[in-house]
């Protein structure tokens, strides 16, 4: 057992670096020496054309290390379903939906960008974030239906409802934060929850509830 949670614990650490990259891309390429491929990265003022593709090769990057990383969970899933490392395996491979829905977005937002498009045609046609959130959502709910005694099941249920947000599915995600509020009164993300909700009802127009 010891060794499995050693493996486990090392590829838990690799995939969390792999997700950090992303908000620490900008910064890292600002401090890199001139002869490090990530200083080919780094954004330049006033050069929005040139700005795009090295956003592109960026998410491209860390779109092949997700890949790869939902490959090796996915294999690791087969060998411990049903083991007390079941949970915490899906919920990264929620987490790595959601990441891949993220570089989806910048595809599609950027499908009218001649440069993007030529430089990665086949990748900006089957861009599809909304598929990758689906997936997401539907790790989540299993993990909330298999696992009610997973220790970070505030977690799932609030990323669960944040995703069911970006689909428009707000009254899923209502009833989610509902849950989250009533049943993890002590949970760091009560604050959240209550924030999310007071938007939802404002986007309603029911004020007085939001204001609440």
């Amino acid at each position: 057992m010891g060794r499995v949670r050693g493996i486990f614990t090392f590829f838990i650490v690799g995939a969390s670096a792999m997700i950090m990259f992303t908000s620490s891309r900008n910064a890292i390429a600002r401090d890199a020496p001139s002869n490090d491929p990530l200083s080919s990265l780094k954004i330049k003022p006033g050069d929005q054309q040139g700005n795009d593709i090295r956003e592109l090769k960026a998410e491209l990057l860390i779109t092949d290390s997700e890949r790869k990383a939902i490959l090796q969970i996915k294999k690791l899933l087969a060998r411990y379903r049903g083991t007390p490392l079941e949970p915490e395996l899906q919920f990264r491979l929620a987490e790595l939906y959601i990441r891949r829905a993220k570089t989806d977005r910048f595809l599609e937002m950027h499908r009218d960008s001649a440069d993007v498009v030529r430089f990665a045609p086949k990748l900006v046609k089957s861009a599809a974030s909304k598929k990758k959130i689906r997936q997401a959502i539907a790790v989540y709910a299993y993990i909330i239906k298999r696992f009610p005694d997973y220790e970070k099941l505030d977690e799932v249920i609030f990323n669960d409802a944040f995703a069911n947000q970006q689909l428009g599915a707000d009254d899923t995600a209502e009833h989610l934060y509902l849950t989250l509020v009533r049943d993890f009164q002590n949970s760091q993300l009560m604050p959240d929850a209550n924030l999310a909700l007071g938007e939802i009802d404002f986007q309603r127009h029911d004020f007085k509830s939001a204001l609440e």
